[in-house]
């Protein structure tokens, strides 16, 4: 029952990270959009109203899991799902880097690149970046799963939509869920 537990969880934890199958385009994009795109977002509502967000979509993908399972999902999709106060988004044609809080991943546009995963030694995790119509995709892939974020910009380009959907092979269902972020520069 104990390598059980532990096979479970280990897959778990390789399969968090997780989104739709990578796009092999790449649109450029136009000045406007690098611009309003671009720049220091702070998140726009209260920690704990993004926290409750983020746990109910939790609780809707693993509401079909074992109840034991459910449990273990439910504690590492928590730990693997922080709430990312701060984002800046630098968008230049040769190089995106997105900053998640104190985590920055910079690849070439729509060029994989290999990368460790902050706070977990010795995973590593492919990383993405598309501008295509008018968003930023930031894809993030492993053997397990994927996770793809897109950031939207309002068309003011003061207010910033991060939506993110998270599968993996043992999820029965997505984690799907929005975080609105406001310009900080």
């Amino acid at each position: 029952m104990k390598r059980f537990v532990l096979a479970i969880t280990m897959t778990l934890l390789l399969g968090l990270v997780s989104a739709p199958p990578r796009a092999r385009g790449q649109s450029v994009g136009d000045a406007a959009v690098d611009h309003a795109i671009s720049g220091a977002w702070s998140l726009a509502t209260r920690e704990p109203d993004a926290r409750g967000t983020i746990e109910r979509a939790i609780d809707r993908a693993i509401d079909g899991m074992l109840p034991f399972v459910r449990g273990m999902a439910q504690g590492e999709l928590r730990a693997r799902t922080p709430i990312d106060r701060d984002v800046a988004i630098d968008l230049a044609p040769e190089r995106i880097e997105v900053r998640l809080g104190a985590n920055a991943f910079a690849t070439a546009p729509g060029r994989p690149r290999r990368m460790p995963v902050p706070g977990y030694a010795g995973e590593t995790v492919e990383v993405v970046h598309l501008v295509r119509g008018g968003r930023l995709e930031q894809i993030f892939s492993t053997d397990q799963g994927r996770r793809w974020n897109v950031f939207a910009p309002s068309a003011d380009g003061q207010r910033l939509t991060l939506d993110v959907t998270m599968s993996g092979a043992l999820l029965p269902a997505p984690v799907q869920y929005r975080l609105e972020y406001r310009r900080a520069d």
